[in-house]
């Protein structure tokens, strides 16, 4: 194990088995700093593969919302842009593939953001991701 290298926050999430391994993040309408984006709660590991997300809305949002997912600055649409899912219908959508890969893991651990713009007063929506861990096989 490396010493002495700062450690990511949030953790990523890696199992050893060669599995496939998932990211969740449930978003709501009112959610603190949802407008900006919200952390998930963890990182992808460097050297991830990522396999692909879904998107279930459970409650419909407002009409002129928009759900994103990134990873990059404060756009956040590098793995789930604007048009990828209706926020204003109940159902799944998915797998959806932008940023499939390992280009986005390739040099360190990331951690994905979710945001919803628009004026909001109604919607939750539940993303997963799944990915390979990272480790050499």
């Amino acid at each position: 194990m490396t010493t002495n290298t700062a450690a990511v926050l949030p953790p990523a999430r890696q199992d050893p088995r060669q599995v496939v391994n998932t990211l969740k993040r449930t978003v709501n309408w009112n959610d603190a700093g949802i407008g900006p984006g919200v952390q998930f709660a963890n990182s992808f590991p460097m050297g991830a593969v990522i396999l692909g997300a879904i998107v279930e809305i459970v409650t419909a949002f407002d009409a002129a919302a928009v759900l994103t997912v990134g990873t990059v600055g404060v756009a956040y649409n590098n793995l789930i842009a604007a048009g990828d899912v209706d926020e204003q219908t109940v159902g799944v959508t998915g797998p959806i593939m932008r940023g499939a890969g390992r280009g986005l893991t390739a040099a360190a651990d990331v951690t994905p953001y979710a945001m919803v713009t628009g004026v909001l007063t109604v919607g939750q929506a539940v993303i997963t991701y799944t990915f390979e861990g990272g480790f050499d096989s």
